[in-house]
């Protein structure tokens, strides 16, 4: 089994939120617990990282993943623990997150690796600034520079190998909070036919799924094979808590 085939990431944005730790602080014993708890960036820190351990133990089958979990006793005994004050916790989970992103993400898009007409892209970001939280939906030709975190629909999706056989989609989780309200979203891959020699061929799309405070406000793909419009733009603002979902035409979107 490859690499992708267990990837379902749950790399979470950092949006500020209080006391979300991966473990009920009410029930915090010890000391390093207690501070974790007391302290905002590390419960979120916790937070992404219980996400991320639980994700690679879903997927222990495979040697890279197994690896990952039988690590995460030994961090906690041998690095967590033995910090004394929040400047060293930060710093170890930082570094412990991101070891295991290294493993678990998703590549973001990238226009330099090559885009063609059968790829889309699909666009997450939560701007605090703006308060505002937005899902997009491009060709890769259009796809932002900047602004969003970006990721093609060819990544979404696992292909067996020396078989046009779709053999199974992936899933981004990201968490965004908006006031008192905290949102979660499930970014997926729809493939355009699960056999490539299908109607739809090779072209692939991704839908979502967006949860605020738990209860499912959104849940559609921007795109299917012969849908009869594209959603480009899904907005939720602490102005406006319901999906704002912008549509348009395949013409509009595809520019033929």
């Amino acid at each position: 089994m490859t690499y992708r085939q267990w990837i379902i990431l749950i790399g979470l944005l950092v949006c500020t939120h209080s006391h979300a730790a991966s473990f009920d602080c009410e029930q915090a014993r010890s000391s390093i617990e207690k501070l974790i708890c007391s302290n905002d960036e590390l419960s979120e820190l916790d937070s992404q990282l219980g996400n991320s351990y639980r994700t690679a133990k879903q997927y222990a089958s495979t040697p890279r993943s197994k690896q990952v979990v039988d690590a995460q006793p030994q961090w906690l005994r041998n690095v967590r623990n033995r910090c004394s004050d929040a400047g060293c916790l930060l710093k170890v989970y930082k570094e412990r997150i991101n070891e295991l992103r290294s493993q678990l993400e998703i590549p973001h898009f990238d226009k330099s690796r090559g885009v063609s007409d059968d790829m889309n892209v699909v666009g997450f970001s939560c701007d605090q600034n703006t308060k505002s939280l937005e899902l997009g939906f491009f060709t890769g030709y259009n796809a932002p520079d900047e602004r969003m975190e970006l990721w093609g629909t060819f990544d979404l999706k696992i292909n067996r190998k020396d078989a046009d056989i779709v053999e199974a989609v992936l899933e981004i989780e990201r968490t965004c909070t908006l006031g008192v309200n905290r949102y979660a979203i499930k970014i997926r891959g729809v493939p355009g036919n699960w056999n490539l020699n299908g109607e739809c061929g090779a072209r692939d799309f991704a839908g979502a799924t967006i949860y605020r405070n738990g209860q499912v406000i959104f849940n559609k793909n921007f795109e299917e094979c012969n849908s009869e419009g594209v959603i480009t733009r899904v907005a939720i603002s602490t102005q406006n808590s319901k999906p704002v979902v912008t549509r348009v035409t395949h013409k509009e979107f595809y520019g033929n």
